[in-house]
């Protein structure tokens, strides 16, 4: 039977066949006879995909290459299968797929892999899950914002429309936003945590327009763990380069894993291109050019953080580098980038402390965690014998001593009430004298603090010597009482105050 009389499959089959054992190579058999390459892509792919070609090495001036496997191999001896497959109909195909998740074997095997990601797509489990997550976590956020009388059009405006009002951050921080001070507290989770946090719903659909756009091929491309480890991993560093660049930053997004991904994948195509149609993979890199350039102008606009684009770029292509060798190298230097890969977050982790001990623009920050250090030292013993002080005065005292001079004091009711008030006065006394030997500190935070506590336990002391003198009533219980009140007011006034900077003192 001639060529021209032959199913295009069985042409392509006994072609593969014929060329054995080098590979046929179809844009030379299109050139022979005067046919267009095109032509062929059909019963390419259905062989391939059916298991009974696979594909070789590209090559110069000839193209993609095709061989057949042993499948394809025993088709040809079996004349029922090839009965069927001049009728334009594969047989079922008994070879078991490669894993995706495994590394091949052979360059063919890789070249299969490479190429499945274009011909044989997976559904992106790993994108979606993200996704959903970043989607739950800004959906929370709007939850905690009702919860705590935030307006909800402020939420999702970020707090752009009233920068003045902490509220906004302070729910984007209790979802897992980052700060140069939440570091310096040790809340190194922040730094993965921060990658599901938006700052605004355009912050979100943004990035989620990104990740949908793109993840879906990436995850493809890597692999699913892989991809989540690439993101996961440049993520990560995109917010040490942040926090690193800028302290004093108060910042959240998944910019910082959705450039890694992205670079990761300039990558992934420059070390396959081999098994690529060199159109197909200029096509890829001219797109992530555009896409590069674009980013870069965003990069530059006010609000969004430079450093923490290119930080979760640079990781995403050094890892792309090391995971593509991980999975297709040499069995040694599989360790070898195995050991690299583990290194990248430790290495920026790193800088972060070790940029902690040495810039000055991180001294402030040490000066709260100093403060916070002496509150949790100190604030219970501050505030628990003044709520216990407060609570016998205006249960008790206060009852006590606005009677009318004229009125008779039951001589038991003083006694016990100055005995209450004596022992409020000493427990006052004794908390002054701790905290008098807790400094000074070397930051002025602490020290402001520690003045102003030992200020508030001192007028509470007043306040109870006061309190005793005008339950006892008499000729002086006018002037007493009047000083008490003042008294009073000037504690409770200095208790708001401290309350209001330091939101974890006096709970």
């Amino acid at each position: 039977m001639s060529d021209l009389a032959m199913h295009p499959l069985e042409e392509v089959l006994r072609s593969c066949a014929a060329a054995a054992p080098d590979p046929w190579y179809p844009f030379d058999h299109a050139k022979a006879k005067g046919v267009t390459r095109d032509s062929l892509d059909d019963p390419l792919n259905r062989l391939r995909m059916g298991g009974l070609i696979q594909l070789t090495d590209w090559v110069k001036d000839h193209g993609q290459g095709y061989v057949l496997t042993p499948e394809g191999a025993r088709l040809l001896e079996n004349r029922r299968d090839l009965e069927q497959l001049k009728s334009g109909r594969l047989p079922p195909r008994r070879l078991e797929e490669t894993p995706h998740d495994v590394g091949p074997a052979t360059p063919w095997d890789r070249g299969e892999e490479v190429r499945d990601v274009f011909l044989q797509p997976r559904v992106a489990v790993v994108s979606y899950v993200l996704f959903a997550i970043n989607v739950l976590v800004f959906v929370s956020g709007m939850v905690l914002a009702q919860l705590n009388h935030v307006p909800i059009g402020q939420y999702l405006s970020g707090g752009a429309d009233n920068p003045n009002d902490d509220r906004v951050w302070e729910i984007q921080r209790a979802t897992g936003a980052i700060s140069g001070l939440d570091i310096a507290r040790g809340q190194w989770w922040r730094l993965l945590a921060c990658c599901f946090v938006h700052l605004g719903w355009i912050h979100l659909a943004v990035n989620m327009y990104t990740l949908y756009a793109v993840g879906p091929m990436l995850e493809n491309m890597w692999g699913r763990w892989r991809y989540l480890l690439i993101y996961l991993l440049a993520g990560v560093v995109g917010s040490c380069a942040m926090v690193y660049m800028t302290p004093k930053v108060r910042g959240a997004g998944a910019s910082g894993a959705l450039w890694g991904i992205i670079a990761s994948m300039a990558v992934w195509i420059l070390l396959n291109r081999q098994y690529l149609p060199g159109a197909l993979a200029s096509s890829l890199l001219r797109n992530l050019g555009i896409v590069f350039l674009i980013n870069v102008y965003i990069s530059t606009q006010p609000g969004i953080s430079a450093a923490a684009h290119f930080g979760g770029g640079g990781a995403g292509a050094i890892l792309g580098v090391l995971v593509h060798y991980q999975r297709f190298g040499p069995s040694s230097l599989r360790w070898l980038a195995g050991l690299g890969i583990a290194l990248v977050p430790v290495i920026a982790i790193g800088a972060v402390r070790a940029q902690m001990d040495t810039n000055p623009a991180w001294s402030p920050m040490h000066e709260w965690v100093e403060a916070d250090g002496f509150l949790d030292a100190y604030g219970a013993q501050v505030s628990q014998p003044m709520n216990a002080m407060l609570t016998v005065f205006q249960d008790q005292a206060r009852p006590l001593a606005m009677l009318p001079p004229a009125d008779p004091r039951d001589p038991a009711a003083v006694k016990q009430v100055r005995a209450a008030l004596a022992e409020s006065r000493s427990q006052l006394q004794n908390a002054i004298a701790s905290v008098e030997k807790s400094g000074p500190f070397q930051g002025q935070n602490a020290n402001v603090i520690r003045l102003g506590c030992l200020e508030y336990l001192r007028d509470g002391v007043e306040l109870a010597e006061l309190a005793e003198e005008a339950v006892q009533g008499g000729k002086a219980t006018r002037d007493s009482k009047r000083e008490m009140l003042q008294q009073e007011r000037k504690v409770l006034e200095l208790r708001k105050r401290l309350a209001k900077r330091w939101p974890s003192f006096l709970p």
